[in-house]
C-alpha cells in the first residue's frame, strides 16, 4: 500500500499519542525544526527517493539565520495575499517585536532588515507551494548524514541498504482494544524462514548520538518502538519481533545502533512508575485520548486528572527531564 494512503487513513499513531503526555498539544500544530526537516529529507532518500521533489526544495544560493527564518516562516504562515515581504512590514514588525529580535532597533530599522535578510527565502517559500524548503546549511548536514549512513561498517546498517528482504516505508494498519491504529516503519527487516522480524528506525539528529538513550523517555521514542512493535505483532502473531533506532549525528560524523530490549519496550506499552511522576505507555494514553476527547479536557495530563490525583514534590522534581509535566 503507498505512503500516500497512510496519511489519507483517519486513525492513531504514535505522533499522536506523544502529544497526549501533554495535552495542549493536541490543538496545535507541531512546528517543524530544521533538525526535523533534515531528518525527513535524509529519510526521503533512503526510503522514497522518487518521492523527494515532490516533497522538498533547495533554496536559493543564499544564508539566512535561524532567528529570520523563523520570523519569516510566521509572516507567511499568517500573510493572506503571499506576494511580496515588502507588502507586509507590519506583520514583519509585529512577529519581529514578538519574537524579541533585535529589541533595541527602531521600527523602520527592523522591518528593513528582515526584508533584506529575509526576502530570498520568502520568495522560495511562494515558490515551493507547500513543499520543504532546505536552505544551504541544511543541505550540507543532510549530505553528511547520508554519507555517514552510506559508508557505515555496523553490519546491520549496511544490510538495510542492499538487502532484498528489507521492506522499507512499510504502512500496517492495525487495532487494538477496537482503536484503529497505523504506523509507518522506516526500515523491516524479515526473515520468514527463521520467523524473525527487525524494525529499525531512522533518526537524525545534531545532537551527540551517544546520549539518544537519554532520551528515550524524555522525547518519547518510548511509545515509537512499542507502538511499531505491536504493529507487527498484529500482523505476524507467530514471528519473534525486535526493535532499534540507528541513530545519525551530523555535528559529531557518528552513527550509532540502539537496540531496544524488551524491558524498555514494556515501559513504552505499559508505562512506569518514577518517584515524582507516571511515564504514561501507550496504551494508557489510548485511553487518555478517549478521555480528553469525551470530557475536552486540554489542560491536565490523564494521569494527573483521572488517575492518581496524587503527586509528590521532593529534591528531584523541578530537575526531573523525564516529568510528564
Amino acid at each position: 500500500m503507498e505512503k500516500n494512503i497512510y496519511f489519507e487513513v483517519d486513525a492513531i499513531n504514535s505522533s499522536l499519542l506523544k502529544k497526549v503526555k501533554n495535552p495542549k498539544n493536541l490543538l496545535e500544530e507541531v512546528q517543524e525544526t530544521d533538525e526535523m526537516i533534515i531528518g525527513s529529507a535524509v529519510d526521503c532518500i533512503l526510503t522514497r527517493n522518487g518521492d523527494f521533489d515532490k516533497e522538498f526544495m533547495y533554496s536559493g544560493d543564499y544564508r539566512i539565520s535561524l532567528a529570520v527564518k523563523n520570523i519569516i516562516d510566521k509572516v507567511f504562515e499568517l500573510s493572506k495575499n503571499k506576494t511580496t515581504l515588502e507588502e507586509e512590514a507590519d506583520l514583519l514588525l509585529r512577529i519581529g517585536r514578538e519574537s524579541e529580535y533585535q529589541n533595541n532597533w527602531k521600527d523602520d530599522t527592523l522591518v528593513k532588515n528582515l526584508i533584506n535578510n529575509g526576502n530570498a527565502y520568502y520568495n522560495d517559500l511562494i515558490k515551493a507551494n507547500g513543499r520543504k524548503i532546505i536552505t544551504l546549511d541544511m543541505s550540507m548536514s543532510i549530505d553528511i548524514s547520508l554519507e555517514l549512513i552510506m559508508n557505515s561498517d555496523i553490519d546491520e546498517v549496511i544490510t538495510l541498504l542492499n538487502s532484498d528482504k528489507v521492506m522499507k516505508q512499510l504502512p500496517v494498519f492495525w487495532s487494538i482494544e477496537n482503536k484503529q491504529c497505523k504506523s509507518l516503519l522506516d526500515f523491516v527487516y524479515i526473515d520468514d524462514e527463521a520467523k524473525k522480524i527487525k524494525i529499525y528506525d531512522l533518526k537524525v539528529t545534531s545532537r551527540p548520538a551517544l546520549s539518544f538513550d537519554k532520551t528515550y523517555l524524555k522525547d518519547d521514542h518510548a511509545i515509537q518502538a512499542s507502538f511499531y512493535v505491536d504493529a507487527l505483532k498484529y500482523l505476524y502473531k507467530d514471528y519473534d519481533i525486535s526493535f532499534a533506532f540507528v541513530v545519525v549525528s551530523y555535528t559529531e560524523d557518528m552513527v550509532i545502533l540502539f537496540d531496544v530490549s524488551d524491558k524498555a519496550l514494556d515501559i513504552g506499552r505499559y508505562g512506569k512508575d518514577f518517584t515524582t511522576h507516571r511515564y504514561m505507555g501507550y496504551l494508557e494514553r489510548i485511553e487518555a485520548l478517549d478521555y480528553i476527547n469525551i470530557q475536552g479536557d486540554y489542560i491536565y495530563p490523564y494521569y494527573v486528572v483521572k488517575k492518581n490525583k496524587k503527586l509528590l514534590i521532593d529534591d528531584n522534581t523541578t530537575n526531573n527531564k523525564d516529568s510528564d509535566n
